[in-house]
């Protein structure tokens, strides 16, 4: 959620992610060093409990319950899943 360091919420559900998205149906959330309080408030996942390093960088992931879809956020955002 690269801004200029201003916090910023972004909230979504499967459906939302799958129209983002291309057939993988990931999306993956970047946030921005220094930023604090960015917020990702995500309807129909679940933590798989795993994570995935990118460009030096822990991203964890979320899976869409009873579905393929598939959101990776930086694990700096704050996440809130419903």
């Amino acid at each position: 959620m690269e801004d200029g360091g201003n916090a910023q919420t972004v909230t979504l559900n499967a459906s939302d992610l799958i129209a983002l998205t291309d057939a993988n149906n990931t999306l993956i959330i970047i946030g921005e060093a220094g930023d604090t309080g960015d917020t990702v408030n995500a309807s129909g996942f679940e933590d798989t409990g795993k994570d995935i390093s990118i460009e030096n960088k822990v991203y964890d992931i979320y899976q869409q319950v009873g579905g393929d879809a598939t959101l990776i956020i930086d694990d700096d955002i704050t996440v809130n899943l419903t």
